[in-house]
């Protein structure tokens, strides 16, 4: 059986890519555009890892990171944030907010793997 990873991506590009890269490397994305949606996902799908666009809409990032956090069955996922921000340097700090990773946009494809299997594995 393959590893779930959710996607919270609320850009349909980025999301298909993702979704795509992840169906290649074994992985079954399971989608959501919202953390609304996310987090009822989150719950009943019990996924592996999370990726978690940080500029959502509807519920921000730190909302639903927090949400996720507080709900038993979801509290030990990790959770990785994908970002448009540069990551040199704020690494530490995304980590500090309770990320375990984070991955830059426009992705590359080889780190983008390389992050999801030193989470997915823990």
């Amino acid at each position: 059986m393959s590893k779930k990873v959710l996607i919270i991506e609320d850009n349909d590009s980025s999301l298909k890519l993702f979704s795509t890269v992840l169906k290649c490397g074994g992985y079954q994305p399971i989608e959501a555009r919202t953390g609304i949606e996310a987090i009822s996902l989150a719950k009943q799908e019990k996924p592996h890892l999370i990726l978690l666009d940080i500029r959502i809409s509807l519920l921000n990032r730190f909302e639903t990171l927090k949400l996720l956090g507080d709900e038993p069955t979801t509290k030990n996922i990790p959770s990785i944030a994908i970002t448009t921000d540069p990551i040199d340097g704020k690494r530490e700090e995304i980590v500090k907010l309770g990320f375990a990773d984070c991955i830059a946009k426009p992705i590359n494809v080889k780190d983008f793997m390389d992050v999801i299997e030193r989470h997915i594995h823990r």
